[in-house]
């Protein structure tokens, strides 16, 4: 998880997985992050909500946090998004959508499903990011 100091105080934590629980990016805005947004533990439940509801798990709660799924990529990739319980939920989503676009468009020669964890292949998405969380706080 890398922590950098350009996200908004509306999130705590961004994490960029594939549907079988690889993570891609993992971002934080606390250098002391104990953060349970574990790739493998995401992705399982997703699947275990697909199961029991035969739908996606698109929210929850835990302790003082929400957790949002955004999926991307014809749900080849998930965005997950922790914030604080008091964020409205329309807001973390619009601007999930803003970033599985700008994921979308720096990652397009990416094969997620042959990935050979080379870090690299984000450097783009996360320069696109920081310019518009910075711009955001305009």
């Amino acid at each position: 998880m890398e922590c950098i100091d350009f996200l908004p105080s509306t999130i705590d934590e961004i994490s960029i997985i594939t549907k079988e629980g690889g993570l891609l990016v993992g971002l934080c805005n606390n250098h002391n992050s104990n953060s349970i947004l574990a790739s493998r533990i995401l992705t399982d439940l997703r699947k275990i909500s697909k199961e029991m509801s035969g739908g996606d798990l698109h929210s929850f709660s835990m302790f003082n946090k929400k957790f949002l799924s955004i999926p991307c990529i014809e749900d080849d990739v998930v965005i997950f998004v922790r914030c604080p319980l008091t964020i409205k939920e329309k807001k973390i989503i619009k601007m999930g959508k803003v970033i599985a676009k700008m994921f979308i468009d720096s990652t397009k020669d990416v094969d997620f499903r042959n990935w050979k964890e080379n870090s690299s292949n984000f450097n783009d998405f996360k320069k696109n990011l920081e310019i518009y969380f910075k711009m955001s706080n305009l």
